[in-house]
């Protein structure tokens, strides 16, 4: 029976942020959710979770947008192969990114299910963009270097057109598509879904 844990942003790629996971104590019973954002080198993510597979009975994980980056070091040709390539090194060791039920401490069982998400770019829904400058109300005359929008530049897309802002139309329907079944199964427990963007209201 465990207890269920959650973090997010461990950005290890600083090594403060690596002695920290390091010096978290074992928790051999309890189970650790991740939402993305551990690094966006791939070998260091690998070794990030491996710790933490170490110390939980189970991880579960879910990219953020940072994984997605494309660096020098990275094989994949874009983005959205090394999201699937992220995803079979998680298989490897054992590290969850398929729902799966979880007996808790009070002898209840939950669901924990992972979320693929993206945002909308400005250019897509400005009334819902995760990047709002200070004093804008337009993006008419707003270029992609004064956005200083990272993902825009570190994020390489297959065959889906960008528009000005280095937003993608379908992009967030994309990832939402990917939860299709996720969301349609009969889950006979309560669910825990997590993701690494801030889900809206409705």
């Amino acid at each position: 029976m465990s207890r269920i844990f959650a973090i997010s942003d461990l950005h290890t790629d600083y090594e403060a942020n690596m002695e920290f996971v390091e010096s978290l104590p074992p928790r051999p019973e309890d189970v650790l959710i991740v939402a993305g954002d551990v690094s966006d080198d791939i070998p260091r993510l690998i070794e990030t979770l491996s710790i933490l597979k170490a110390k939980y009975k189970d991880v579960y994980f879910i990219p953020g947008n940072h994984e997605l980056w494309i660096n020098k070091s990275d094989m994949a040709p874009n983005s959205l192969v090394k999201l699937f390539e992220i995803v079979r090194h998680c298989t490897a060791i054992g590290v969850q990114t398929e729902p799966g039920k979880v007996r808790c401490l009070d002898g209840n069982d939950v669901w924990i299910v992972p979320l693929y998400s993206w945002y909308a770019g400005p250019d897509d829904d400005p009334k819902n963009t995760l990047y709002i400058p200070g004093g804008l109300t337009s993006w008419k005359d707003l270029t992609l270097k004064e956005m200083g929008w990272s993902d825009a530049y570190f994020c390489k897309w297959p065959a889906l057109k960008r528009r000005a802002s280095g937003s993608c139309p379908s992009l967030a329907q994309l990832f939402a598509d990917m939860n299709t079944e996720r969301l349609t199964n009969d889950y006979d427990a309560p669910v825990i879904t997590f993701s690494h963007f801030v889900p809206r209201p409705d």
